[in-house]
C-alpha cells in the first residue's frame, strides 16, 4: 500500500488507499453503516442518503458511500442525530412508496423492509404522496412496478452503463424523480433485450 492514509472511524484506527471511501473504510473497521442505493458492484449513486455520518473534526454530514477519507479523517458513524436522520429519509421514502409487503414478492428478503425493522420506522407516520401508476406489462420478460420504485438508481446505472442498453431513464427532479422507460411509453417501445440486468441490481 502506498502512502496510506490513516483514518479513525468510531475510534477506530485503519490504515486505507487514497480514494476510498468512508463506506469502505467502515467495512475494514468491522463498523456497519446502513445502505440503500448502494451495490457493491456498481458506482455509488448517492440516491438514498441513509449512510450519511458525522465527522468529529468538521461540521456537517456526508454520504459514506460516495466520499474519499482524508488523512486524519475521525468519523462517526452512528449517534442519536443519525439514527433519527436516517429515520426521518426512511419514513419519506415510504411516504412514496405502495407499502404492501405481505403480498410482495420481494417480502422478507427486501433491503427497504430491514432497514425500516432496523430503525423501527412507522410506514403510516408521514402522509401518502404516491401517485399510483399502473403496471408496466408490456415485457415478454420483466414486470415493471413503478409504484415499489425508490429511485435508488441502481437499475438505471447496470442498463445505461454496464449492459449499455439505454433501456431506462429518469423524468423529474427531487422527490419528484422516477425511473422510467424512454418517453414513459413502456419496456416494450424501449430498446430493452430482456437481458434481467435490472431486476437483480
Amino acid at each position: 500500500m502506498n502512502n496510506p492514509l490513516t483514518v479513525y472511524i468510531d475510534g477506530i484506527e485503519v490504515q486505507v488507499p487514497e480514494g476510498t471511501t468512508i463506506l469502505s473504510a467502515a467495512t475494514k473497521a468491522g463498523r456497519y453503516i446502513p445502505t440503500l442505493c448502494y451495490h457493491p458492484d456498481l458506482k455509488p449513486t448517492s440516491n438514498c442518503g441513509i449512510c450519511v455520518v458525522e465527522f468529529e473534526n468538521a461540521p456537517g454530514t456526508k454520504r459514506a458511500c460516495s466520499t474519499p477519507v482524508s488523512n486524519g479523517m475521525r468519523v462517526i458513524t452512528n449517534s442519536k442525530k443519525l439514527r433519527e436522520l436516517r429515520k426521518s429519509l426512511l419514513e419519506m421514502t415510504l411516504s412514496n412508496h405502495d407499502v404492501n409487503c405481505p403480498t410482495c414478492d420481494q417480502n422478507n428478503k427486501c433491503e427497504l423492509q430491514k432497514l425500516a425493522y432496523l430503525f423501527d420506522v412507522d410506514p403510516d407516520r408521514l402522509p401518502k404522496v404516491l401517485d399510483k401508476k399502473p403496471l408496466d406489462l408490456q415485457s415478454f420478460s420483466i414486470v415493471r412496478d413503478p409504484n415499489k420504485c425508490i429511485s435508488c438508481g441502481r437499475c438505471l446505472i447496470v442498463c445505461q452503463e454496464v449492459q449499455t442498453v439505454n433501456a431506462l431513464t429518469t423524468d423529474g427532479r427531487c422527490f419528484h424523480k422516477t425511473i422510467t422507460t424512454p418517453f414513459d411509453k413502456g419496456m416494450l417501445e424501449s430498446p430493452c433485450v430482456n437481458c434481467g440486468q435490472c431486476t437483480v441490481y
